[in-house]
This record gives C-alpha cells, structure tokens and sequence, in this order.
C-alpha cells in the first residue's frame, strides 16, 4: 500500500514537471526565433521615416513603426463663424 501510494505521487510530480517544462518551451520559443530583418529588403519596403525596425518569426515578418507628426497649431480650417475663422490646433 505504501509502495503505491509513493509511486502514485512519483507519477503526478513527473506529469506536472512535464508539463510545465512542455509550457516552458512554448513560452520560449517565439522568442528565440526573431531575427532581424533589414526593411529594405521588403516589398514593398516601409518608407524611411516610419523608422521601421523588422523581425522574422518562421514565415512571415513583423515591423514596428516609430514615428511622429508635426504638431498642428493654429491651422486654418475654412470654417469661418461671423467674422473669426476657426483653427485647427
């Protein structure tokens, strides 16, 4: 009876290590895979000034874009109420 029992808890502690050790590896593995990839080479290629940093994962490639645009102050709208025109800003 005591010899079961042991073997019992042996199996369950094996399973669970497996298991965890099968999520560990999942959890891993995308990140191992990236490699980066030069925008240029794409088609079509992001533009420049998206400041595009690319990486592949197997079969496809995935870019993340950095970029800003210039602040909009005091820009004509068209839109004139009385005798003031409305700005974009």
């Amino acid at each position: 009876m005591y010899l079961a029992s042991n073997r019992r808890r042996l199996q369950r502690l094996a399973s669970i290590l497996a298991v965890a050790g099968l999520l560990a590896a999942t959890v891993a593995a995308p990140t191992a895979a990236k490699t980066l990839v030069d925008p240029s080479t794409l088609n079509p290629p992001p533009p420049d000034f998206f400041n595009a940093v690319c990486t592949a994962h197997g079969d496809w490639t995935e870019c993340d874009l950095h970029f800003a645009d210039d602040p909009i102050v005091g820009e004509p709208s068209g839109i004139v109420c009385g005798s003031t025109e409305l700005l974009f800003s």
